[in-house]
This record gives C-alpha cells, sequence and structure tokens, in this order.
C-alpha cells in the first residue's frame, strides 16, 4: 500500500512550478470563503489525510465523550437526581461552573432538542495517543471552511494523478448534517406540509462572519429560506420570531452564550421566543458548559468517577489529560506542585475560547510563571483550571519557497466535528514548531481533513 503523504510530495517536489499554481489557486479560492477578521486564514498546499479506519477508532470515545458531557451538564442544570452520598459531590459540581441568574435563565431553556450538545469539536494533540484538550461546543466554527476547503483540494491537478493511480477521496458532508441536525428539532408547525425558514444568529460584526454567509448560501442552495441576522435585531410579537417581519422556525445560534449573558437586556425577543417554544435553536444554550474547561477537571478527578458508569470511566482515563480546577479552593500542597514545576503544566481560564488566556508553563521563565500564578489565585469572578501539559505533536508539511518545494515540520493538533455523537468532518491546525497554543483566529494555518481510500495495493 503506497504512503498517500510521501506520493503526494513526490508529486509536487517532481513539478514545482505546478506546485506554485496550486497554492495560488487555494488561495483565491479562500479568499472570499475560509476568512476571520476581513483576512483569508493562511493554507498550507497538503490537507489532513486520514481514513475511514482511523476515524473509526474514535466511535467508542465519541460515544463516552458524549454520555460523560450529557451527565455533567444535568448535574450542573440540576436535571441529575442524586443518591446521598452524591449530593455534595453535585453540589461542588455546581460550584464550579460558576454560573451567574442569566447564564441560568438561558441554560435552562428547552430549546427543542433533547440533548444539551448536538454540534461539537474537539480539540486533539495526537502523538499516536489521542488527547481532549477542549470541548468547543458553545460555537462550534469551521464546518462550512472545512467543505469550502476540501471541493478546492480536489480540483488540484496533484489530486487528479492521484486519483488515477489508486486512490479516492471521500466528500465533505458536514453542512448537510448541519442542516438534517436543525431540521430533527422540534420547530412549531412541524408537521405542516412546507420548509422551515432557518436564522443563523451572531453579532453583525463578528470575525467569522463568511462562514456563516456561506453557510446561509448553502442551506438557500438545498431550498430553505435561511438568514443571516443579530440577535438583538430580532422581534418577537404574538408568538412568532421573527426578523426583518419574515417568521423564524429554527435557529443556528453561533453567538457564544457569555456574550448572550453580557448583553442580555438587549436580546429578550430572542429569549422569550426560545421560552415560548416560537423556535428551536442548536446547540442549545446549556452546551456552554461543555465548552466550560471546568468540565474537564470535572472528568479527570476520581473523587467524581463514583458518578459514572465503568465505560465513561474508561474514556476518561484514556483521552482526558490530568486536569483539576486552580483558583476555586485552591489546595496550597496543589499550589506548591504548579509552582516548582512549570514545564509539566497549563493554566486556562475555564470560560475563555479562541486561544485566549492560556499560560504555558514552557513558554516563560520562572519568574513570569509565579508571577502570573499570583495575579490568577487573587482573581475571583473568573475559575481557572491547571492541566497536564501534553506533548505537541509533529508532522512535515509542504511548502514553496522560490522555484522550490519544500518539507518543513509544524506542529498540530486535530479537530474532528461531531455531530448527533458521530464524526461528521473535521480540520486540523497548524502552527510553527516553536508555537505552545495553536488557534487559527491568532494566525495559525488550517486544513481540512480529508478522507482518502488506496485501492494501489
Amino acid at each position: 500500500m503506497a504512503d498517500i503523504k510521501e506520493r503526494y510530495h513526490q508529486l509536487l517536489q517532481a513539478d514545482p512550478t505546478a506546485a506554485k499554481q496550486s497554492i495560488d489557486y487555494l488561495y483565491a479560492g479562500i479568499a472570499d470563503k475560509i476568512v476571520y477578521k476581513g483576512k483569508p486564514i493562511p493554507i498550507v498546499l497538503e490537507p489532513g489525510f486520514t481514513t475511514p479506519e482511523k476515524l473509526d477508532s474514535y466511535k467508542s470515545m465519541l460515544t463516552d465523550a458524549q454520555q460523560a458531557l450529557e451527565q455533567i451538564i444535568d448535574i450542573a442544570l440540576d436535571r441529575y437526581k442524586p443518591q446521598a452520598k452524591e449530593e455534595q459531590l453535585c453540589k461542588d459540581i455546581k460550584e464550579m461552573f460558576n454560573l451567574n441568574e442569566e447564564e441560568l435563565a438561558l441554560m435552562t431553556l428547552d430549546c427543542g432538542t433533547p440533548k444539551h450538545i448536538v454540534i461539537y469539536r474537539l480539540d486533539l494533540y495526537s502523538n499516536g495517543q489521542p488527547y481532549i484538550l477542549e470541548f468547543n461546543s458553545d460555537s462550534a466554527g469551521g464546518i462550512m471552511e472545512a467543505y469550502c476547503a476540501t471541493e478546492l483540494y480536489l480540483q488540484l491537478p496533484q489530486f487528479k494523478t492521484l486519483q488515477t493511480e489508486g486512490f479516492s477521496f471521500l466528500p465533505d458532508d458536514g453542512p448537510h448534517r448541519v442542516l438534517k441536525a436543525l431540521l430533527e428539532t422540534r420547530y412549531q408547525n412541524k408537521n405542516v406540509n412546507t420548509k422551515p425558514t432557518i436564522l443563523i444568529t451572531d453579532w453583525r460584526d463578528v470575525g467569522s462572519k463568511i462562514e456563516q454567509e456561506r453557510l446561509r448560501e448553502f442551506f438557500e442552495a438545498q431550498g430553505y429560506r435561511t438568514m443571516l441576522a443579530d440577535p438583538r435585531d430580532l422581534v418577537f410579537r404574538n408568538g412568532f420570531l421573527s426578523y426583518n417581519s419574515e417568521k423564524i422556525d429554527i435557529v443556528h445560534r453561533r453567538v457564544i452564550v457569555k456574550e448572550l449573558t453580557q448583553k442580555y437586556k438587549d436580546i429578550q425577543p430572542f429569549y422569550e421566543a426560545v421560552r415560548a417554544g416560537a423556535v428551536s435553536v442548536i446547540n442549545p444554550f446549556s452546551s456552554a458548559l461543555g465548552s466550560n474547561k471546568a468540565i474537564l477537571a470535572i472528568m479527570s478527578d476520581p473523587r467524581y468517577h463514583n458518578l459514572y458508569q465503568s465505560n465513561v470511566i474508561s474514556f476518561i482515563k484514556q483521552y482526558v489529560p490530568w486536569t483539576r480546577m486552580f483558583n476555586y479552593k485552591p489546595e496550597p500542597a496543589l499550589v506548591e506542585m504548579i509552582c516548582h514545576h512549570k514545564d509539566q503544566y497549563v493554566i486556562k481560564q475555564c470560560k475563555s475560547y479562541g486561544g485566549e488566556a492560556v499560560v504555558v508553563g514552557r513558554s516563560k521563565n520562572q519568574d513570569e510563571w509565579l508571577e502570573k500564578i499570583d495575579q490568577i489565585l487573587k482573581i475571583k469572578d473568573e475559575l481557572w483550571i491547571v492541566q497536564e501539559y501534553v506533548d505537541r505533536a509533529f508532522d512535515i508539511f509542504p511548502f514553496v519557497e522560490g522555484d522550490n518545494v519544500i518539507l518543513n515540520k509544524m506542529v498540530f493538533n486535530i479537530n474532528p466535528f461531531i455531530i448527533n455523537s458521530e464524526y461528521a468532518c473535521g480540520i486540523v491546525r497548524l502552527s510553527p514548531p516553536d508555537t505552545f497554543v495553536i488557534n487559527a483566529a491568532q494566525g495559525g494555518a488550517q486544513i481540512p481533513m480529508l478522507q482518502y481510500l488506496d485501492s494501489s495495493a
């Protein structure tokens, strides 16, 4: 069986002129599709090659992850009935999420689906053994970007050659799965023989607006009237949520809950419509708890393992790195250990996103590390976790430099999108090898995961 990466690199290096034309084609294609804050997200010549067999190996992990997430969120929102011996554990869990009144008001709403999390993204580091560093379930962006990038790669002449040599590539169906999940919700008049109207909602000036516009176009092409609007511009009147006087049935929520609660008074029509059952929403507001990094500390701490079934405990031990709450009831012995072993730890703010508020011990000198720890321990209104440092994964990727194609080592992480507990599509994010925090919003490159079959043997 041929190695697809090795063969692909051979094709690129055999004809650098064609390789230069291919990277130019990719950048021209992403100019109006894969953009953050007005600038194209960097891309490289090679996608993230993977196989159906590799993804199949994640199936049990995804099922167990969903079970763990749903149960912990149930506990946080008082939807779990604990036994007497579990009551203190459940109380601790609720406190660790540190929810305010507005967050609770949103997260306890019935959004028209029995699950707390329908769509989410995993951030995995995988050096053979994958570790889940974060769950991105509040507003998992990138599905449409992966779809658009995959279509571009498959048009490159090098991929046409690979196909003649026995490789075949599976299409990306991520946006189709998003649409299917939206249509499976309980929206008003679902049994009426008409197609529902969909709203994609986020702030009007959000950096990822281009992706949302492409997703709107995709839904429209499938025959579903779709609008894109700021949640502050919605109207709830006579039992209907509307935008520009047009009734809405289903909301694909992209605005994150933390920001919704900061503008809680401005989004009352949206809130009232969901409370009245006038629209369904994916992801439900309670999905934000999956993105809260406290959930990793809860999973990792063996004090809470009595709450879970054996399969969930096995999943946690295999895939979740050691994680603890840091400035929530800080234990002196824990703090001292972290102070003196900075290279072994990463500290993250629980409600942060986009690679913000992440402190990697290896990126700091000892004085900087101690100063940052002292600052965090004094913070009262935001909770932080401390997590075991997981070795970064490296691989080589092709780049055009002058008249040559060279292979550079890059650090990368794997980001599969999960919809209704199944793999839907994925992206791989890349940064130079001296980078500790990989994030496309902070200048990293982003490529799609592309499944291939090899019949060349």
